[in-house]
């Protein structure tokens, strides 16, 4: 009788986990809704942000557990080491054999590569049904490639240093390998929250890609628009709402103004040449300037202009 008492307790426990996180992800969701509303294909971009972030939050898991279990054992070997001795340990041994990054990138490649298809076949499709979205560029294939792998560094090296700091700051307030193992696993470097921000900033990301794709495989766009988000459930940047009907041709770059004053150059918002204080949490998208005159030419005409811009992009 207790057990069934314990059990139902515990089932009811975790249905109201379970019921709390799925209340947090639709409260998510209905937010991204609102800040996405002129966004194209809001949907697949919501959908491919919350798959990222399971993604992200479960790397983050494991190799928050791959760090504390390391301790561990390195302690139960040797219960005489000395913090800074765990400390070295750490730094040679542990970060070494971290393999976080390439987790990460392996899994950020492969939803930045379905993302960014996905949307840009649908920016196409809304620009002109005659003509059909084929395949990325070489270009765009290179780009997802290389911001994958950059991507899985940094959030690695972030991760690291973060550790770094909390035995740091434990050798000097003379704490104990247990409280440092503690901390380490409350840090912020390894919570969802930085996975949910972190899916939000490349999805976001990979959409601009995928428009900067679909505008430059469409004869038609000659020019690309910024549009900012809006003051929508967000606290804009100044800087960016200046950036709003900014105009450019497709393959020139916008001209930003960053909140540090410098001016920084970029294919879309949240480009990855942009400083973090610029992509991190900016929800800005771009609008196609179309000629009406190449909309009206054939199908024939248009796929043969499409082929020579695919071309010069490999």
């Amino acid at each position: 009788m207790c057990l069934k008492k314990l059990g139902a307790v515990t089932m009811s426990k975790i249905d109201q986990v379970i019921a709390a996180i799925n209340e947090i992800t639709k409260a998510d969701d209905e937010e991204l809704e609102e800040l996405l509303e002129d966004f194209i294909a809001p949907d697949e971009t919501i959908n491919a942000i919350n798959e990222y972030e399971k993604k992200v939050a479960k790397r983050l898991r494991a190799q928050k557990k791959r760090f504390a279990d390391g301790i561990k054992d390195y302690i139960g070997k040797d219960d005489d080491s000395s913090i800074k001795d765990i400390f070295n340990y750490v730094k040679q041994d542990l970060f070494a054999a971290d393999e976080f990054s390439e987790e990460l990138s392996i899994d950020t490649q492969d939803i930045l590569e379905l993302t960014v298809g996905q949307i840009a076949g649908i920016v196409m499709d809304d620009i002109d049904e005659e003509v059909v979205f084929e395949e990325l560029s070489g270009r765009t294939i290179i780009w997802i490639e290389q911001w994958s792998e950059e991507l899985g560094n940094l959030m690695q090296l972030h991760s690291h240093e973060a550790i770094e700091k909390e035995f740091t700051r434990a050798i000097e307030a003379g704490d104990g390998i247990d409280t440092v193992i503690n901390n380490i696993k409350d840090l912020p470097q390894f919570d969802r929250q930085r996975a949910r921000t972190t899916a939000i900033t490349e999805i976001l990301t990979a959409h601009s890609v995928a428009q900067y794709e679909g505008f430059l495989q469409s004869p038609a766009v000659k020019k690309k628009k910024w549009k900012h988000s809006g003051t929508k459930a967000i606290e804009p940047r100044e800087n960016h709402m200046d950036m709003d009907g900014q105009e450019v041709e497709v393959e020139e770059q916008f001209a930003l103004v960053g909140a540090d004053g410098g001016t920084y150059y970029c294919d879309y918002p949240r480009d990855t040449t942009l400083p973090a204080g610029e992509r991190i949490k900016c929800h800005c998208t771009m609008g196609p300037v179309v000629d009406p005159d190449i909309i009206k030419l054939t199908p024939e005409e248009k796929e043969q202009i499409r082929q020579e811009v695919l071309a010069g992009l490999s």
